[in-house]
C-alpha cells in the first residue's frame, strides 16, 4: 500500500495528508488511525524535504498523534532519519529559528527524550537564539525541559533572549510554558522571572485555566515570590474555578501553599469546587491538595474528612511517596482530630513498607503520633523495617521516628539501638547536621522511653546530643531547652555546663517576654510557662543550683499567670488569706455530685481555702482528671465514676475562675491520686496560682505525705526506695507501672514505719507506713511497695488475685491516703493541710487495732484510728 501511495504522492502531498489527518482524528476508527498515521509519516522517508516542509510535516504528525503520552517510535524514527538527511545536505538548507523550534517541539511530542538528534537541534539553536521570536523560544524551552535536556548554557541563553524580547511575551506566545520549562529543570534566573512576572501581571486576564495554574506552579517551584502577580492570579482564578481540571486545581493551591501566600477566599472556593469532583482527582492530586491545606492551616474539617474518605477508597492506587505525603498532611492539618481512615492507610502501607523512602516512613509515624493513633501492628512493622534501614536515615528521620514512638509509648529496643547507632556514626555526623528541635526531640524520646541504660547506645547518644547542643544552644527555642534539660536530668546525664548556659540564656529571654506580653498569644504564654517549669524540675532533680534563674523564674511564672487571668476572667478572683475549713463549708454543690449515702467519706469537700488556691478531699472512686488519656481502659468496678473537675467547677463560677474549665491546664489541679485512693488534692483557682504552684512542685518545695498499709513487716531500717519506674500503657486496664533495673524515669520514695501488726482474721502481718515522695510517677508508691515485697493492702493491680480477695474481706479498697500537703500561699507563707484517715480506712485499721502488735505499735495504730495526724517531721519510725 505504501509503494502504491508513493507513486501518486510527493512530499508536499505527505505534509497536506498529515495536516488533514489531525482533522480526522476524532472521526476515524481508533484501531485504524495509528496505521494511517504511520503510513503517511513513512511517505517522507527517503524523500528530500526542505526545512519548512519537514517541520510542517512533523508538527502535523505530532498534532495528529493519539495524545495518550505513549511514544510513536515508528514516526519518530522516520522523522529523525529525514532530519539527518537534511543535515547531510548544504548548510543553507538547514532550518531557521522557527523551523528549529517546531522540529524540537514535534520530536518531543512524538516521544523523543534526549536523542542525539534533539541535542544537535539544541546546539544549532544556540547559535541562532538572537533571531528566535518569543513563541519559538517558548517551544524550544518546553521541548528541552520535557525531554530532560539539562543544558545550562542553552537555558541561560534562552533566558537572556527572552528578557530582550519581553514585550513580546504574552499568554498567546507561550509565556506560561516558558516559565514552566525553567521550573521543570530547576533553572533559577531571577531576571527572566522578573520579566515574566511583569508581562503576566499586565495580561493576566488572557490566561486560560491550565496556563494560569502552570504559571503559578512555576513561580512556586522556584520559590519566586511575586505578591502582586499572585493576587492577580487569585482574582483571575476565582470566577472560573470550574474550568480548572483536577490536576490544575491541586497545582494552584499547592503553589500558594508553597509560597506561603494564604488566601482564605481561594482556599474555600477550591475546597468547594474540589469536593464536588474528588472522584476525578488522581492520587497525586489528592495528596497535593491535602498537603496544601495542611501547610496553610486551612480549617475545613468537612473537606479534609471527605478527602480522607476518598483517598481511603483508593489507597491501593497511591504510590508510597503520595501515601506518606497524604498521611503527613492529615497529621499536620489544623483540625488535629481523629481520622478514622488512618488505620486503613496504615494497613496499606504495611504491605509495602520496603518501597517507602526513609522520609516517607518518618512522615507516616509522625502523623500517627500527632493524631494519637496507637496502631501497634503498624508501629511494629515500621519499627522492624526502620531498624534495618536506619543506616540511610538523616537527622529528621531519626528525630521523627524517636519522637513518634515515644509519644505513643511504643518501646522498641531494636529500633532505638539502630537510631542511636546511626546518630553516632562518623563521630556524630547526623547530630552535627541536626537542627536544635531535632536534637531536643531525640533526647526527649530516648529519656521518655527509658532507653538510657548505663553503657548503652542510648546513653551515649544523650551524652553526644548534650555535647553537640552546647555548640548551638543559642538557637534552641524555650521548648527545645526544656525538653533537652528534662531528658538529661531524667537520664542522670551530668550536664552542669549545659544547665548553667540554659539558665543564663532563658532568664533574660523570660524577662523580655514578661516586659512585652502584647505579642504573645495565650497558648504561647502557657507553653512558655511550662517550659520554665520543666527546666526548674531538671535543675532540682539533678541537684543543680542556678540561683539567679530560680529566683527570677518564680516571679516570672506568676506574672505570666496574672496576664492570662487578665485575658480570660471576667472579674478579679479572691486572693484572701488561708483558712482551715470544716467539712462541707464553702460548698454549694448539686446533690447529684454526692455519691452513696452522702457520708463525708463519699463526697469531696474543701479542706483548706488559701485565697487563689485550695486543698480538696478526693474520696475513693473519684478521678482527678489531670490528663486527657488517664485511665483510658477503666478497671472493672470503676466503669462509672465522678470527676473531681466537676466538683471544682460546681464550686467555682467559670466567669471568675476560667482555669477550672481548661483541660490543658488540668482544670487547675497540680497533681493526681489513683482512683481507689483518697486524700488531699491541691487546686489553683487562677492561672497565677497555678504557675506559682507548678514552680514549687517542680523545684521540690512542695511536700506530699501519705499513710499506707503494706503487707508484711517492713524493716524500720528502710528509709527510702530509689528505683526507676516505667509506665506501660499497654498493660492491664489502663496501664501499669513497673520498676525496671535500667531505664525508666527516676523515682524517690521516702518511708517511716509507724507500726507493725498482725491481722485479726488471719496470721498475715502488716506495716503502717508514712511515706513522702520526692517525685510523682504514676502509681509510684504502689509500684515501689510491690517492688520491695510489701504491696499496699487491697491493691488489685499489684497483687495476686488471691491476695486481693483476702484483703477485700476486711478492707474495701486500696489502703493509701494522702494526709498532708505543704505549700506556699500567694504571700509566700507556708501552708499545711492535714486530713485524718477517712471512715472506711479507719474501720479497716480498727480490725488491726485489736490484733497483736509489735512493741510500740499499738499507740500508733490507735492514734491514726482515732483521727490523729502527725506531720512527717515529727513522726517517728519504729525501731
Amino acid at each position: 500500500m505504501e509503494d502504491a501511495c508513493r507513486d501518486g504522492f510527493d512530499s508536499q502531498d505527505a505534509a497536506v495528508g498529515l495536516r488533514r489527518l489531525k482533522q480526522l482524528k476524532k472521526s476515524l476508527n481508533p484501531r485504524i488511525f495509528p496505521r494511517v498515521l504511520s503510513m503517511l509519516s513513512s511517505l517522507v522517508s527517503g524523500v528530500e524535504l526542505d526545512a519548512a516542509v519537514l517541520s510542517d510535516a512533523m508538527v502535523a504528525a505530532a498534532n495528529a498523534s493519539p495524545g495518550n503520552g505513549s511514544p510513536r517510535s515508528r514516526e519518530l524514527q522516520v522523522f529523525a532519519s529525514a532530519l539527518d538527511d537534511m543535515y547531510r545536505r548544504k548548510a543553507d538548507e538547514r532550518p531557521g529559528p522557527a523551523e528549529l523550534a517546531k522540529i524540537a517541539w514535534s520530536l518531543v511530542h512524538l516521544g523523543d527524550r534526549g536523542s542525539a538528534s534533539l541535542r544537535r537541534l539544541a546546539h544549532e539553536a544556540l547559535v541562532l537564539l538572537e533571531a528566535f521570536q518569543p513563541m519559538d523560544l517558548s517551544k524550544l524551552a518546553w521541548a528541552m525541559a520535557t525531554a530532560g535536556v539539562r543544558d545550562a548554557v542553552l537555558f541561560n541563553s534562552i533566558a537572556a533572549a527572552a528578557v530582550k524580547k519581553q514585550q513580546g511575551l504574552d499568554p498567546e506566545r507561550g509565556l506560561a510554558n516558558l516559565a514552566w520549562s525553567f521550573a521543570k529543570l530547576q533553572v533559577q534566573h531571577p531576571e527572566l522571572f522578573g520579566a515574566i512576572g511583569q508581562q503576566a501581571l499586565r495580561k493576566v486576564a488572557s490566561f486560560k485555566a491550565n496556563e494560569l495554574a502552570s504559571l503559578v506552579w512555576s513561580f512556586a517551584t522556584l520559590s519566586v515570590k511575586d505578591c502582586d502577580l499572585m493576587q492577580a492570579a487569585v482574582r483571575q482564578a476565582l470566577p472560573g474555578l470550574q474550568a480548572f481540571k483536577p490536576r490544575e486545581l491541586a497545582n494552584l493551591v499547592w503553589s500558594f501553599a508553597t509560597l506561603e501566600a494564604l488566601d482564605q477566599e481561594l482556599l474555600q472556593a477550591v475546597a468547594c469546587e474540589s469536593k464536588r469532583r474528588l472522584r476525578n482527582f488522581e492520587p497525586q492530586n489528592l495528596a497535593n491538595l491535602a498537603w496544601a491545606f495542611a501547610k496553610l492551616q486551612a480549617k475545613d474539617r468537612d473537606f479534609i474528612s471527605a478527602l480522607a474518605q476518598e483517598a481511603a477508597s483508593r489507597a491501593k492506587d497511591f504510590k508510597p511517596q503520595e501515601l506518606s505525603s497524604l498521611v503527613w498532611a492529615l497529621g499536620a492539618s489544623s483540625t488535629r482530630e481523629a481520622i478514622p481512615e488512618l488505620r486503613h492507610f496504615g494497613r496499606e502501607a504495611r504491605s509495602r513498607l520496603q518501597d517507602f523512602a526513609p522520609q516517607g516512613l518518618s512522615n507516616m509515624v509522625w502523623a500517627f503520633a500527632t493524631l494519637a493513633e496507637q496502631d501497634l501492628e503498624f508501629f511494629a512493622a515500621v519499627g522492624q523495617e526502620s531498624a534495618h534501614r536506619a543506616c540511610d536515615f538523616r537527622s529528621q528521620d531519626l528525630a521523627n521516628h524517636a519522637w513518634a514512638f515515644a509519644t505513643l509509648a511504643v518501646a522498641d529496643a531494636q529500633l532505638f539501638d539502630a537510631l542511636a547507632e546511626r546518630a553516632l556514626e562518623n563521630e556524630g555526623a547526623q547530630l552535627r547536621d541536626a537542627r536544635p528541635s531535632q536534637l531536643s526531640s531525640l533526647a526527649w524520646a530516648f529519656a521518655t522511653l527509658g532507653h538510657f541504660d548505663e553503657g548503652s547506645k542510648g546513653q551515649a547518644l544523650l551524652k553526644a546530643a548534650a555535647s553537640q547542643a552546647q555548640t548551638t544552644l543559642r538557637d534552641f527555642s524555650p521548648q527545645g531547652l526544656a525538653n533537652l534539660t528534662w531528658a538529661l536530668a531524667t537520664a542522670n546525664v551530668s550536664s552542669d555546663g549545659l544547665f548553667q548556659a540554659t539558665g543564663d540564656m532563658m532568664l533574660p529571654s523570660l524577662e523580655g517576654v514578661v516586659g512585652d506580653f502584647g505579642r504573645w498569644s495565650e497558648k504561647d504564654l502557657s507553653l512558655l510557662a511550662m517550659d520554665v517549669v520543666s527546666v526548674l524540675w531538671a535543675f532540682s532533680n539533678s541537684g543543680f543550683v542556678h540561683g539567679a534563674f530560680s529566683a527570677g523564674a518564680r516571679p516570672a511564672l506568676a506574672r505570666i499567670g496574672h496576664e492570662l487571668d487578665a485575658r480570660t476572667s471576667s472579674s478579679a478572683s479572691g486572693v484572701g488569706g488561708a483558712t482551715q475549713v470544716t467539712e462541707g463549708s464553702l460548698l454549694n454543690v448539686p446533690t447529684s455530685l454526692n455519691g452513696g449515702d452522702g457520708s463525708a467519706s463519699e463526697k469531696p469537700f474543701v479542706v483548706l481555702d488559701a485565697g487563689d488556691r485550695c486543698v480538696l478531699f478526693k474520696p475513693p472512686g473519684w478521678q482527678v482528671d489531670t490528663e486527657g488519656d488517664e485511665e483510658l481502659r477503666i478497671a472493672p468496678g470503676w466503669s462509672e465514676r465522678d470527676m473531681l473537675s466537676s466538683f471544682l467547677q460546681a464550686l467555682l463560677p467559670e466567669r471568675k475562675y476560667p482555669i477550672v474549665r481548661n483541660a490543658e491546664a488540668h482544670f487547675g489541679f497540680l497533681h493526681r491520686l489513683d482512683v481507689p485512693s483518697s486524700g488531699l488534692i491541691l487546686a489553683a483557682k487562677t492561672y497565677e496560682a497555678y504557675y506559682d504552684l507548678q514552680g514549687q512542685l517542680n523545684s521540690g518545695e512542695m511536700m506530699r505525705d501519705y499513710v499506707v498499709l503494706l503487707r508484711g513487716w517492713m524493716s524500720p531500717a528502710r528509709s527510702e526506695v530509689m528505683a526507676p519506674v516505667q509506665y506501660d500503657r499497654q498493660s492491664a486496664w489502663a496501664g501499669n507501672s513497673n520498676v525496671v533495673s535500667q531505664g525508666g524515669k527516676p523515682a524517690a520514695t521516702y518511708t517511716k514505719v509507724l507500726a507493725q501488726v498482725v491481722g485479726e482474721k488471719s496470721a498475715s502481718s502488716y506495716s503502717l507506713v508514712a511515706i513522702r515522695i520526692g517525685s510523682g510517677r504514676r502509681h509510684q508508691i504502689r509500684t515501689h511497695a510491690a517492688f520491695i515485697g510489701h504491696p499496699t493492702v487491697c491493691d488489685q493491680r499489684y497483687t495476686s488475685a488471691e491476695t486481693f480477695e483476702s484483703d477485700s474481706s476486711w478492707c474495701q479498697r486500696n489502703f493509701l491516703h494522702r494526709y498532708h500537703l505543704g505549700f506556699q500561699d500567694r504571700q509566700g507563707e507556708m501552708q499545711d493541710a492535714l486530713l485524718p484517715l477517712p471512715p472506711d480506712l479507719v474501720r479497716a485499721l480498727e480490725v488491726l487495732a485489736f490484733a497483736r502488735t509489735s512493741c510500740g505499735s499499738a499507740d500508733a495504730v490507735k492514734a491514726w484510728a482515732e483521727g490523729q495526724t502527725v506531720s512527717w517531721d515529727t513522726s517517728k519510725a519504729q525501731t
